[in-house]
């Protein structure tokens, strides 16, 4: 009986299957979801690796273009997952986003950006400090669902990509980024108002 740490006997219709597609699917997650080369290889390798799970199973499609289907969909999954982990994992650059959203929304109102010296003196350096963590402190009073619209966005993605790493529908993410854009130009008014901002 085999237990987990030993390999399962190689499939020769898996092992064709493998050679047909891996390729073809590292070339998907590049192309589709704009991963870069290794990251597609591991969405790859992780789709392979829960197909051969269910390889054997009886309910596994004996047709190939239904195991096609199944692959490319795993596939797609996996490589959702590494966007979604890449963005929570890019604090810094979320952080930069939203200074850099807060920076457009002040020169539209025609305010100058602050420019921040890395030579400043200490007290001038906590200042900026406290100067940005304000700005991201605004971006957090939105909904949750907005500060990742508003910080995607900047970020680069389009309306599809967001929509699909929120895992929700491009118009509903659409609106995301309208309203979030709205109650942030409605809160920094406010803010200005009762002379938080300057």
């Amino acid at each position: 009986m085999s237990g987990p740490d030993q390999p399962r006997e190689v499939d020769p219709e898996y092992e064709a299957f493998y050679r047909r597609w891996q390729m073809n699917g590292v070339r998907y997650a590049q192309q589709r979801h704009r991963l870069q080369e290794w990251e597609a290889e591991t969405a790859v390798s992780e789709a392979l690796a829960e197909l051969w799970a269910m390889w054997r199973e009886p309910s596994f499609p004996k047709e190939e273009e239904n195991r096609k289907w199944l692959y490319f969909r795993i596939v797609r999954c996996r490589s959702v997952d590494i966007i979604r982990s890449n963005v929570h994992h890019r604090k810094i650059a979320e952080t930069a986003a939203a200074d850099h959203v807060l920076t457009s929304l002040a020169v539209s109102r025609g305010r100058e950006p602050e420019v921040i010296d890395g030579e400043q003196l200490p007290e001038q350096a906590y200042a900026a400090a406290e100067a940005l963590a304000e700005r991201a402190d605004i971006l957090t009073a939105l909904p949750e669902r907005q500060q990742r619209s508003i910080a995607l966005e900047n970020a680069g993605y389009s309306a599809r990509e967001r929509a699909e790493i929120k895992g929700i529908q491009e118009t509903h993410e659409r609106v995301d980024l309208h309203r979030g854009r709205a109650r942030l130009k409605k809160i920094m008014a406010e803010r200005e108002q009762e002379g938080v901002t300057e």
